[in-house]
């Protein structure tokens, strides 16, 4: 059974990071280690009390680097381009665009190193979503919290874990790659799964809550 950090709640909720730069590949990671980390993600909460969530790991070395090779693809090809991108905004306040650059830095470590990687989670739901907003919606209230508990529980065992989209722009490459059903199954997010280099993450800045709060009506 993995160690567990000393974590309180509210630690693991505020210095679970999105962690590209202090990812250890020289570690592997055991399988059940993960195991693990899957089955508190059962817990999340889900819709209609039915499971949707799918969770694809990746530890084949020659697999993680043709998933490498996709995400650093869409880096270079369409991400660094985007104008809403990290590299490409403009907050008009030095501070924010100083926090920005860091980082667009962070994120282009990520998508030159991911090859690197010890293990890749790509985490599906099942069925595919419909077009329909109210649906979408709701289907991913059933899934996102999953991702997120896989994310906290990696967190209390030393584990980095990055939520990222790239590869969702190359559905059917992946989908050909990894033997997904294209038509059953939709791919959510894409993240690596590292011990981290020291685990001191701590709170980011955020403005304080009275800015996004508004109450009984808007």
């Amino acid at each position: 059974m993995a160690e567990l950090l000393a974590l309180t709640a509210d630690e693991l909720l505020t210095t679970t990071r999105s962690v590209r730069k202090r990812l250890d590949y020289s570690r592997a990671v055991p399988r059940d280690v993960v195991t693990d980390c899957v089955r508190i993600a059962q817990q999340a909460p889900q819709g209609s009390n039915i499971a949707q969530t799918q969770f694809l790991l990746i530890d084949d070395k020659q697999m993680i680097a043709n998933v490498a090779a996709i995400y650093l693809d869409v880096f270079e090809t369409q991400y660094l381009t985007d104008s809403y991108s990290v590299f490409n905004r403009d907050e008009g306040d030095s501070a924010v665009n100083d926090v920005n650059r860091k980082v667009a830095g962070s994120v282009e470590h990520l998508a030159r190193t991911m090859h690197e990687a010890p293990m890749l989670a790509l985490i599906c739901a099942q069925p595919r979503f419909v077009l329909d907003s109210v649906r979408v919606k709701s289907r991913m209230g059933s899934v996102m919290p999953a991702i997120w508990s896989f994310m906290l529980a990696a967190r209390v065992r030393s584990l980095g874990t990055c939520w990222t989209g790239f590869t969702n722009r190359r559905e059917d490459e992946m989908a050909t790659l990894l033997g997904i059903p294209i038509g059953e199954v939709e791919q959510v997010a894409l993240t690596p799964v590292a011990y981290t280099i020291g685990t001191d993450f701590r709170p980011a800045s955020r403005e304080p809550p009275e800015t996004i709060m508004h109450w009984n009506s808007w």
